[in-house]
């Protein structure tokens, strides 16, 4: 069994049953020791799931072998691979983490930095930086800034989601002063 348990949302603990027996193949790479069965311990019971009756069988004589009397098979439920399919995921809602605004703040900036040396399709392949050297990439640039612009405000963001602000982009490559001197 692993040494680490997860704790479930009900109380219980989940446990990992790997192939650690004398003689078993080694773990495999990248993904490690192969799981045989997960068993799950509330106080009253141990329940046991595993991917084939050969695996759920061994675990359950290695688990009389270490409690003997203490432990007794209450029953058995087997399921085909179709019938589990159907079953819905019980998953927990992952918890929401709140970031203070000084954190958004900061990941927003390095968002926008990496943002302009990367090569965009709609710049023709072309890095942000490299585009506003040109007059052509330079109009690229400000349609692509006005796009994102329009499509920010139409969409309605969830809490705990954010979009970077590109008028900093637009002044990293000095063309807030290239926009208003085109208007001119």
């Amino acid at each position: 069994m692993d040494d680490e348990s997860e704790p479930t949302t009900d109380g219980s603990t989940q446990f990992g049953w790997f192939e650690t027996y004398p003689g078993a193949p080694p773990p495999a790479e990248p993904f490690g020791r192969r799981i045989l069965a997960t068993l799950t311990l509330t106080p009253a019971t141990l329940r046991v799931e595993g991917t084939s009756r050969r695996r759920r069988w061994a675990c359950q004589r290695r688990l009389e072998a270490l409690l003997g009397d203490r432990i007794s098979l209450a029953g058995m439920e087997t399921k085909s691979p179709q019938e589990m399919l159907l079953e819905p995921i019980h998953e927990p809602e992952p918890e929401r983490i709140t970031l203070p605004p000084e954190a958004i703040a900061v990941v927003a900036d390095r968002m926008i930095r990496q943002w302009l040396d990367e090569s965009i399709p709609a710049l023709g392949g072309l890095i942000p930086r490299q585009a506003a050297k040109t007059p052509d990439g330079r109009e690229r640039l400000l349609a692509l800034f006005d796009y994102i612009a329009r499509d920010q405000q139409r969409r309605e963001m969830p809490p705990g989601v954010f979009s970077p602000d590109y008028r900093k982009a637009k002044n990293l490559l000095a063309l807030e002063r290239a926009d208003s001197f085109l208007d001119v």
